[in-house]
């Protein structure tokens, strides 16, 4: 056997080794070079087995602690007992650091050497310092403690000297000192009493009680009292206890607590910083004056010492620690101002890492090249980064633009700021046309204001101006903001002559081609449809087409936007209709501008390609009723889409592969049976109670509606199956969706308990029996199977792992391809040279409940490090959901103009919108906070606490309107608010979110900053729902995040009326200001806040250069062909051909929406005298005559 023989040979070694140990003196100089420095030292340096080590470290011991002549003689020199020693210290430790014993033993070894005074004084001590440092940080507190005996005695320095020389009456006292400060009446009863301690006690061992036991003294009471029934021996053993209780408190003295504390602060690093920081001022505060200075003069030199360096990459540090303390202290210590400097100045230019630092590329590849170095890998960076400082010297200047005094004043609205340019004498050129061009800009932005004298006054500006000295784009510049002026004044004529004159002075200005452009479209667009002039049209499309010829990529964009409108509405009109459904995709980063640009850029598509699969394939499958399968007939923008896709598969094979390889595994992200019929269940309760309150007139007689009648029968039909048409989505996913639902077809066919609970489902939902069909008894069946499957979902697994199902996405990594994280299609990027790519799909996903529906949460790894979380949410059954990314659109392009607004960016007012890509019809990959929680969660989690059932005020509700109904009446305005405010009494009370609030933030400051934040973002809110007519605010659309107080809105749209296509404007309430949450944020924060900040978001949104009604024409155009192609599905036999939009209807609605909208904007932005529209709608918000006419699933007492 190998280890038997392994064993032996061991043994064998260590045997020969005492054997020679004592003969090492009578050996010749070669052999004992031989046997010490090759035999011993390769031994300890290469041998695996502790059992040798030890041998030789008690070999070594046994050399150094003999003192006999003829011992010494016999062994090593001193000089060969240092090189084996510090062999020892070099490879024991590294090799063997989690043998105690053997580590004991070599500095026990250690230790003895630096106690023996015969060698205290050679070179041991001196070579064996790294042992003795590895002695004080040892983990064995007796080792460790002799270590620090031996070093307080070689460190002993004068200026601890007083500190030793402390009275013992400086220290902590002992306990029983208490008693001299006692009066004299208790102490003659002690001195009466204390000769009874001489008795001896019967039941002295019963009660005897030592200072680490835990009993308590109850029950020590007791035992002594039931032990004797006398009561003058109950007080003598009383007595007894507690005189010898404080005899050992007697010996109890501050060095025995001051060393247990240091013994614990070898344990603890952290321990070991906060104490010293905390003790060091206290200490230095009790020194005098002259045992301060003594220690200042030995301090100084310490921090400056050149031994700190080993401890720059430690952190905490010991240098640090006490420097921090240090500042602490007063008085403080005096350093000098030349040291400071010295202590606080690093400077390493000929360091590599200093040179990357300082930018300095060409050293670096000059230094790279040399022989000496030779670093290929320095050599690249150095030769991509010297191409990399040409763009960050692009940033900069924009960067410094920004910041030149003059615009920053104009941008922040300092409009005075303009009159300090002209102290300047003498300015050259440049800084000339700069002066004026920001004078003439803050002109017109005052005439928003101040009306047309201040655009008078900057015309004379410009006309005043002696163009002979400026260059012949400076002087286009000023032709084109003359032809401005000219335009907003009115001087129609004029202005397209200054504009004219702009653009041929200077053919590549594109700001000129930009204002003439939007000079021709006013016209064109001033007219009535028929009237209109169609040569203003074709001439303002070619201005737009020469203002994105030469701008970079996200100025161009709104110009592309508007040429791809022009073109569809004048050119295309007669074109399919499902083409409309890509009007603005030109505003988003990742769509393609056309089939050349494509080609040309060579860039990676993002992976929003998707979002152009997933609006044209539900346009295709739109007009089909009930998702049925059937033949597509391919529509112009769907072979335009083919053909990009066809081109960047071609340039991009691998990037689209990989692309398609990731959305084919998101059908394994599906729901199981148990949440799927649970997200359909929830949607039916929505709808019936949509439904109940429209019958509210009519509580007992409300039925079911035929298309809630039709969806429920579809859902028990396909109990457990889904909805939507397998075939659809299979031809969607390909052989990945075919397969997952093949398999959980058959595990669900299999399961018992699956087929017990459909017939049962089937049995309840049944509606030939008599009462099925009334509405609220349907509720409350629905109610019922809602609590039972939210109970079976309770019970499955909350996570699962990636490569169980998804081995692609398990596999991917940045070396199949370089794809970036789920890019927003609606944001537009700052630096499109820098993109996050994905480097990993980390390997567990979480199962989480958001969205109304059983999300799967997958975390993606950026190659910078970064985790980035997405749900991957099941949208099959929600037709809305290019609706809710068009709002999201709309968002996020009006926080661009945000940021530029003093008054909103200072209030950091910023709509939180989450990044959505549609990565097919049926699913969406949505960016999530895991700190996040809906408000809906916190209502449930708090009537949970209180012992209410979250939906027992809607019974409430519809239980007193029915109750008034029976006795012959309707509900009157004063029934809605005694409803209100008993649901207000018993179930939620007012300070439900507060409560919740203060319990999950406990510090203050959390507090009151998220609460901030909260308000802020709730004016954001109240603002969009307001004046962009969009859809009511319910509690689960509101995710309120924890970690930072922004609160992303979820199913926001357009508040479309379904039979006239308007914007619905009538609503008790403007936007969601209910009880609990002005109670939250005080009537301080409502009439602060809140409303200055709605105002102020309002003057920033109403600025005309922002030109939000071309943002509001793009979006509410989408949404008026969506409002029509779903009436035209509703309307039209199954079978039959829709009709298309009409372009006068659909410019007519357009323009009465975007009008709606403008209306409402300029109403909060302008002032009636000195109230704001503003304060108004919050009164109406908050008045408890409007919340009480809400909708109850609306929850306006949340």
């Amino acid at each position: 056997d190998t280890s038997v023989t392994v064993a032996v040979g061991t043994e064998l070694l260590i045997l020969s080794l005492d054997l020679v140990k004592n003969r090492v003196g009578v050996m010749g100089q070669e052999m004992r070079k031989a046997f010490i420095g090759t035999i011993l030292v390769g031994l300890i340096e290469k041998s695996p087995d502790v059992k040798v080590l030890k041998a030789i470290t008690k070999m070594v011991e046994d050399w150094v602690k003999s003192k006999s002549p003829f011992a010494v003689n016999q062994s090593p020199t001193l000089r060969e007992k240092s090189i084996l020693l510090v062999k020892m210290m070099q490879f024991i430790e590294k090799r063997f650091p989690d043998d105690l014993e053997l580590n004991a033993q070599f500095l026990e070894l250690v230790n003895y050497v630096y106690r023996d005074e015969a060698l205290k004084g050679t070179e041991l001590t001196s070579k064996l310092e790294p042992a003795f440092m590895a002695g004080l940080r040892c983990v064995q507190p007796s080792i460790r403690a002799k270590f620090f005996e031996v070093w307080e005695v070689l460190h002993t320095a004068v200026a601890h000297a007083p500190l030793r020389s402390a009275q013992p009456g400086a220290l902590l006292p002992a306990a029983t000192a208490g008693l001299l400060q006692a009066d004299a009446l208790d102490r003659d009863t002690l001195a009466l009493a204390t000769p009874l301690k001489e008795e001896p006690p019967d039941t002295e061992e019963e009660i005897e009680i030592e200072l680490g036991e835990e009993a308590p003294v109850r029950g020590v009471l007791e035992n002594s009292f039931r032990a004797g029934s006398d009561p003058r021996q109950q007080l003598q053993q009383l007595v007894q206890r507690q005189a010898r209780f404080l005899e050992s408190l007697r010996e109890v003295r501050t060095g025995g607590f001051l060393a247990a504390t240091a013994q614990l602060c070898h344990l603890d690093t952290a321990l070991a910083q906060h104490l010293w920081v905390e003790l060091l001022p206290r200490l230095w505060k009790v020194l005098s004056d002259k045992q301060q200075s003594v220690l200042a003069g030995e301090i100084v030199p310490f921090l400056c010492s050149g031994s700190h360096v080993v401890q720059k990459d430690c952190h905490p540090n010991a240098i640090g620690t006490f420097v921090e303390a240090l500042s602490q202290c007063t008085p403080p210590v005096p350093i000098k101002p030349a040291l400071v400097k010295e202590l606080l100045s690093h400077e390493e230019l000929l360091s590599p890492r200093c040179s990357k630092e300082l930018n300095q590329w060409d050293l670096l590849l000059d230094y790279g090249s040399s022989k000496n170095c030779a670093n290929p890998h320095l050599v690249l960076e150095s030769a991509w980064r010297a191409a990399q400082q040409i763009m960050e010297l692009q940033e900069a200047a924009q960067i410094h633009q920004g910041l030149l005094p003059a615009n920053a004043g104009r941008n922040t609205s300092l409009y005075d700021m303009r009159a300090s340019i002209h102290t300047i004498p003498s300015v050259p050129i440049v800084d000339c046309f700069q002066k004026i061009r920001q004078q003439v800009k803050c002109y017109l932005q005052m005439s928003n204001m101040m009306g047309k004298n201040e655009l008078q006054e900057g015309l004379d500006v410009i006309e005043s101006t002696n163009l002979k000295y400026f260059t012949k784009d400076m002087t286009a510049e000023f032709y084109a903001l003359k032809g401005l002026f000219l335009s907003q004044m009115g001087r129609s004529e004029e202005a397209n002559k200054a504009l004219s004159a702009a653009v041929q002075m200077h053919d590549t200005l594109v700001k000129a081609w930009a204002l003439w452009g939007d000079y021709l479209e006013t016209l064109f667009a001033r007219d009535r449809w028929e009237a209109r002039q169609l040569p203003l049209g074709v001439s303002a499309l070619t201005c737009f087409l020469h203002a994105c010829r030469h701008q970079n990529e996200p100025k161009a964009r709104k110009y592309l936007a508007k040429d791809k409108l022009w073109i569809y509405r004048r050119l295309f009109s007669g074109a399919d209709k499902s083409s409309s459904e890509w009007g603005p995709e030109q505003g988003k980063p990742g769509s393609a501008h056309g089939s050349g640009q494509g080609a040309q850029s060579g860039e990676a598509p993002s992976p929003n390609t998707g979002q152009g699969g997933a609006t044209g394939e539900g346009a295709s499958q739109g007009g089909q009723p009930g998702g049925e399968s059937g033949p597509i007939r391919a529509t112009p923008s769907m072979w335009r889409c083919s053909k990009i896709m066809h081109m960047q598969r071609d340039l991009h094979p691998t990037v689209l592969s990989s692309l398609e390889g990731i959305v084919d595994q998101m059908v394994w992200f599906r729901e199981n049976w148990y949440e799927e019929v649970l997200r359909q269940l929830r949607q039916g309760l929505a709808k019936c109670h949509a439904v109940a309150f429209e019958n509210r007139g009519a509580v007992s007689e409300a039925t079911v509606t035929p298309h809630t009648l039709n969806f429920l029968k579809k859902l028990v039909s396909t109990f457990g199956v889904g909805i939507e048409n397998v075939s659809s989505v299979s031809t969607t996913f390909s052989n990945a969706a075919s397969e997952s639902l093949a398999r959980r077809a058959q595990a669900t066919a299999q399961d018992p308990v699956f087929q017990k609970m459909k017939g049962q489902f089937t049995t309840d939902f049944d509606f030939s029996v008599p009462g099925a069909m009334k509405l609220h008894n349907l509720i409350n069946k629905l109610k019922k199977w809602i609590k039972i499957l939210e109970a079976k979902t309770k019970l499955l697994p909350k996570s699962l792992l990636i490569e169980e199902k998804c081995r692609f996405l398990s596999n991917f990594s940045q070396q199949t391809a370089e794809q970036p994280v789920a890019i927003d299609p609606f944001c537009c990027p700052q630096n499109n040279h820098y993109y996050v790519r994905i480097a990993r799909f980390m390997p567990r996903v979480e199962i989480v409940q958001k969205h109304n529906t059983a999300a799967r949460r997958l975390y993606i790894r950026g190659q910078n490090g970064k985790i980035y979380p997405y749900l991957v949410v099941n949208d099959a059954c929600l037709s809305d959901a290019r609706r809710e990314e068009r709002v999201l659109q709309l968002l996020r392009m009006l926080n661009h103009h945000l940021d530029k607004q003093k008054e909103t960016a200072r209030r950091f007012l910023n709509f939180a919108v989450p990044r959505v890509v549609a990565v097919s019809p049926q699913m969406r990959l949505v960016e999530d906070n895991p700190a996040s929680v809906s408000l809906l969660h916190v209502y449930k989690q708090r009537c949970h606490k209180r012992g209410v059932e979250h939906d027992s005020p809607l019974g409430r509700y519809y239980e007193r309107l029915a109750a008034v109904q029976a006795r012959g009446s309707q509900a009157s305005h004063q029934v809605l608010r005694d409803i209100l405010k008993d649901v207000q009494g018993s179930m939620v009370p007012r300070h439900m979110l507060r409560d919740w609030a203060q319990a999950a933030f406990q510090q203050p400051t959390h507090y009151w900053t998220f609460r901030k934040q909260f308000t802020l973002q709730l004016s954001l809110a109240g603002f969009a729902e307001f004046v962009m007519h969009l859809t009511r605010l319910n509690p689960d659309m509101m995710y309120l995040h924890q970690d930072s107080g922004l609160m992303n809105l979820s199913y926001f749209k357009f508040d479309v009326d379904d039979i006239t296509g308007d914007l619905d404007a009538n609503r008790p309430v403007p936007f969601r200001l209910t009880p609990n949450i002005s109670e939250f944020i005080t009537s301080i924060g409502v009439t602060g806040p809140m409303t200055a900040s709605m105002i102020a978001i309002a003057r920033c949104v109403a600025q005309p250069n922002f030109k939000v009604q071309a943002l509001l024409r793009a979006v509410l155009r989408d949404e008026m062909i969506a409002w029509h192609k779903k009436k035209q599905d509703d309307a039209v036999a199954p079978g039959s051909a829709p009709q298309d939009m009409e372009g006068e209807l659909l410019i007519g609605m357009v323009s009465k929406a975007v009008s709606a909208v403008m209306t409402r904007l300029q109403n909060l932005a302008t002032f009636d005298g000195v109230d704001s529209k503003v304060s108004t709608l919050v009164a109406a918000a908050n008045s408890h005559d409007n919340l009480c006419r809400m909708d109850p699933a609306w929850h306006p007492w949340l």
